[in-house]
C-alpha cells in the first residue's frame, strides 16, 4: 500500500489531493493540518472544517491536526512510517497577513516546509515531493507564461 503524506488537507487543494488519492484503494493517505486559517484571516472560516469532516468518509486517511513547524511531530511520522510521496499544500497565501505578520508568515511558510524537507531527508523511504505554491506569487505574470501540453506534464 502506498503511503502519501498530504500537509494542509483541510484546504482547497490539499483536500482535493487527499480525496483523489483515498479514492485509489491501493493508497493510505496521511493529512497534517493545523486547520489555523481562520485564525490567520481573523474569520469564521467553514471551508477548513467541512473539508476535514467531509473526508472522515474514507477509512484509509489518516488525519493530525498537527503543525509542520512542530519538527519533532514530522521526524516520528516519518521515521515510524514508510512514506512514498509528500504532497505539500499547506501554507500561509494571503498577501495582507505576510505584510501585516511577516514573522508569523516566515514561519509558516518556510520554518515548516524547511521541517518537512529535513523529515524527509532523514526519512528511510526517501519519499518523492510534491511542492504546491500559490499563483499569487507570479502576480499577474501567470497570465503570461506560454505553456506547451505534454503527454504527462504542462512545460513552461
Amino acid at each position: 500500500m502506498n503511503q502519501i503524506v498530504v500537509t494542509g488537507g483541510g484546504g482547497f487543494i490539499g483536500s482535493h489531493v487527499a480525496k483523489y488519492y483515498a479514492k485509489q484503494k491501493e493508497n493510505h493517505v496521511i493529512i497534517i493540518d493545523n486547520l489555523s486559517r481562520a485564525k490567520l484571516l481573523h474569520r469564521d472560516d467553514k471551508n477548513a472544517m467541512y473539508n476535514w469532516k467531509y473526508l472522515h468518509q474514507y477509512k484509509n486517511i489518516t488525519f493530525y491536526q498537527e503543525d509542520i513547524k512542530d519538527f519533532n511531530f514530522l521526524k516520528d511520522l516519518f521515521k515510524k512510517n514508510e512514506i512514498d510521496t509528500l504532497i505539500h499544500t499547506a501554507g500561509q497565501t494571503a498577501v495582507t497577513t505576510s505584510v501585516t505578520n511577516p514573522k508569523e508568515d516566515f514561519e509558516n511558510n518556510l520554518i515548516g516546509t524547511y521541517n518537512l524537507l529535513e523529515a524527509v531527508r532523514i526519512s528511510k523511504s526517501n519519499p518523492a515531493i510534491v511542492f504546491c505554491s500559490t499563483n499569487k506569487v507570479f502576480r499577474n505574470n501567470v497570465n503570461k507564461c506560454d505553456l506547451e501540453e505534454k503527454e504527462t506534464r504542462y512545460l513552461i
